[in-house]
């Protein structure tokens, strides 16, 4: 419970950090609570600190260089601990850094690292990384305007870290606005319950919603790529034994399924829980030297032989706008081949679609062709 990468909480409750003994979190009141030593359900009253360097609530906290960090709106103040018997008299350590996070769930640690979205207050918004204290832009122009727009809708940006393969990730999970906050819910009675009644707050399980986009930054090539996923909201890396695997849980598949990305020694995996993958390749247009009407006599595959399976061949002839299918190559065939396929002026492309839980390796297109008169 004390990994504040997979607690997303409400409004008025941020998520948690352990430092020496004492657990610290904030709330929107304005102050960075901790419990008493060495404990995570005893807290007393008096062990608080205002956050009050600039005028914003705090939405968020973290943990960096054993320090403290409270965000705010526009703000990062960083305070650390002095040796005093109760937390909460913890001295400020520098100035603030005037930027700011938008909430609990976009912040994400990662080795030394911390990553967040900035909050809307100064207008863009952009994903920024906290090294040594000091917060820098990783986020291009275009991932800035997707997940600017995003927020400007009320959607919500779930961060996560993790390394897979050799590289270290940033994962960026836009889902639609949920609904307001509710208490965490066991037997239909609220949990964790503090001194004063106060409550964690956690979104409503049955809340629905929907992914809009997955943005994924690869940190040591300094790349983003949006990744066709429509599940992951919680991200995680864990290693087992000399394999290390990342596993993701949803807040929209109301399944309970934890989902895994296991890249171990030569692992040939085809589907994803049950469903195969479609490999799809799709070729550049063609014209053959010349703007008279062609005719696609035959279409051969070049490829293995195959124990079982099919792959479909569509072809466009608009600028890949729309895809007509034309045949299907019976992959336990050798020279699997299709046709008649049509006539077309001007360029043609071709789309195979593989779609099943098995290997599939083609080399080329072997099509048969006349061109008319005109």
């Amino acid at each position: 419970i004390l990994d504040a990468d997979f607690i997303t909480t409400g409004t008025n409750l941020s998520g948690f950090v352990a430092l020496d003994g004492f657990v610290f979190y904030c709330t929107e009141d304005g102050y960075v609570y901790n419990s008493d030593l060495n404990s995570i359900i005893a807290y007393t009253a008096s062990n608080k600190i205002a956050a009050n360097s600039s005028p914003d609530l705090p939405t968020a906290i973290a943990l960096q260089a054993e320090k403290i960090l409270c965000f705010g709106n526009n703000s990062i103040e960083a305070f650390y601990n002095a040796g005093n018997a109760a937390g909460g008299s913890l001295p400020k350590y520098g100035v603030p850094e005037h930027v700011g996070s938008q909430n609990q769930r976009s912040i994400v640690s990662l080795k030394d690292d911390i990553y967040f979205v900035v909050s809307t207050r100064d207008g863009d918004v952009s994903v920024q990384r906290l090294r040594g204290l000091v917060p820098e832009r990783v986020s291009t122009p275009h991932v800035d305007m997707i997940i600017g727009s995003a927020s400007a809708t009320g959607s919500d940006i779930y961060a996560s870290a993790f390394t897979l393969g050799g590289y270290s990730y940033l994962a960026l999970n836009i889902i639609a606005s949920e609904a307001t906050s509710y208490a965490l819910n066991e037997d239909g009675g609220y949990a964790l319950n503090e001194d004063g009644g106060k409550q964690i707050l956690e979104f409503a399980a049955s809340t629905p919603t929907n992914l809009t986009r997955l943005m994924v930054y690869n940190i040591d090539l300094n790349i983003w790529d949006e990744w066709t996923g429509t599940l992951a909201t919680f991200i995680k890396g864990v290693g087992t034994s000399s394999i290390n695997n990342i596993i993701a849980g949803s807040r929209i598949d109301t399944s309970g399924k934890i989902y895994t990305i296991n890249p171990s020694a030569n692992a040939e995996v085809y589907a994803d829980d049950g469903t195969a993958y479609s490999a799809i390749v799709r070729t550049s247009q063609v014209d053959w030297g010349t703007s008279n009407t062609k005719f696609d006599e035959r279409i051969t595959l070049i490829g293995d032989i195959q124990p079982s399976g099919t792959v479909t061949c569509e072809v466009s002839d608009d600028d890949f706008s729309t895809w007509t299918t034309v045949g299907t190559f019976d992959l336990t065939l050798k020279d699997p081949s299709i046709g008649p396929c049509g006539s077309y002026t001007g360029f043609r492309a071709y789309r195979l679609t593989h779609a099943a839980n098995s290997a599939w390796r083609a080399q080329a297109l072997d099509i048969r062709y006349s061109v008319g008169d005109h």
